[in-house]
């Protein structure tokens, strides 16, 4: 499922006289937190919530029981127990999108999130929504997207390939980094293939009143810039994104705190025109961002300021930049760390 691009040889000949670089004006403080089987996540801080980044893939429940993977259609459709699948019963998928899980999953007594995390509530995802901008009156919309003309889906949504091209809004500005990965029909059956780079969803644990075989969840489109909060059958298939109160989370209780400067290596990579740089910085310290030509001259600042604890993730957009082969060199306080990313046009 991964992108695979052919490396250009050609060296970088342009002049730069004057270049246009764009980042994500909030760059959020986050961490990490681990769940039952010891996958890690990355984690953000958004108001009084701290959100996992990344969507859930754990496929036990915190006491140890196995949730069942199920593939075939018609089980999946007639089961009304916790179950798992990747999209398109394909495990590729897992490291991308995460997993699939029915409503039953979601909600099991025997708990399905972290230690000290659970599967958002109503209020949690009203909290997320007012903090990207959702006028109040639309919180209680349903079946309906919400949030249009203030971008809240677009705040929310990952700047990534992995969303169809001409993502309406994309901006990250959160650093919530939702994803796409389709969703999987009551009845068992996937939405098109072309589907997993169209919309993503959530489950809440919200109920429907009217139809109690029906929960609400939120779901973000490639051609929309706000949210949709619906009813779906309790069998179909969604993502999971875990959530705990900022007042309740430490290194203790399954938040990490980052003890190490560390550089990550950009995604996508190679990327055209925007990717994302993610990095570390274990104490408040000065930290600058820049990205050099192989020539050594510095083509973007994207950081430059005194940064508190905690993990960061910056947009660069390079639009203005040639094809070839940049550096980008972290220095927190005097130390440095360089990586290499690729730009193909």
């Amino acid at each position: 499922m991964k992108k695979h691009y052919k490396l250009l040889l050609s060296g970088l000949t342009s002049t730069f006289m004057f270049l246009s670089i764009l980042t994500v004006d909030a760059i959020s403080q986050t961490g990490t937190v681990t769940d039952s089987e010891g996958n890690q996540y990355g984690t953000v801080q958004i108001d009084d919530l701290v959100w996992m980044s990344e969507n859930l893939r754990v496929k036990q429940y915190n006491d140890g029981t196995e949730i069942p993977n199920v593939q075939d259609n018609g089980e999946w459709g007639e089961t009304t127990s916790g179950a798992w699948s990747h999209f398109q019963n394909d495990s590729a998928n897992e490291d991308l999108f995460g997993v699939l899980y029915n409503f039953y999953a979601a909600t099991d007594s025997r708990g399905i999130c972290p230690d000290g995390w659970r599967v958002p509530s109503q209020q949690d995802f009203e909290s997320l929504e007012l903090a990207a901008g959702m006028p109040a009156d639309s919180l209680d919309r349903v079946g309906d997207f919400g949030g249009q003309l203030a971008n809240v889906g677009g705040k929310l949504k990952a700047v990534s390939d992995l969303w169809r091209a001409d993502n309406d809004g994309a901006e990250d500005a959160f650093g919530f980094a939702a994803l796409p990965g389709g969703a999987r029909f009551a009845g068992g059956a996937f939405s098109d293939p072309p589907s997993i780079d169209a919309f993503g969803g959530y489950w809440s644990t919200l109920e429907n009143a009217d139809n109690t075989e029906q929960a609400f969840r939120r779901l973000m489109r490639f051609d929309n810039t706000g949210i949709l909060r619906n009813a779906v059958p309790k069998s179909v298939g969604q993502y999971i994104r875990c959530v705990a109160d900022a007042s309740d989370v430490s290194a203790e209780g399954g938040y990490d705190i980052p003890r190490e400067i560390d550089l990550q290596q950009n995604y996508p990579n190679p990327f055209n025109p925007t990717t994302v740089i993610g990095f570390t910085v274990p104490d408040q310290s000065h930290v600058q961002l820049a990205v050099y030509d192989l020539l050594g001259r510095q083509v973007a600042m994207l950081v430059d300021e005194v940064r508190s604890q905690g993990q960061y993730q910056v947009n660069f957009d390079a639009s203005d930049l040639s094809s070839g082969v940049y550096l980008y060199r972290l220095n927190v306080d005097g130390t440095s760390v360089t990586k290499r990313m690729t730009l193909i046009k």
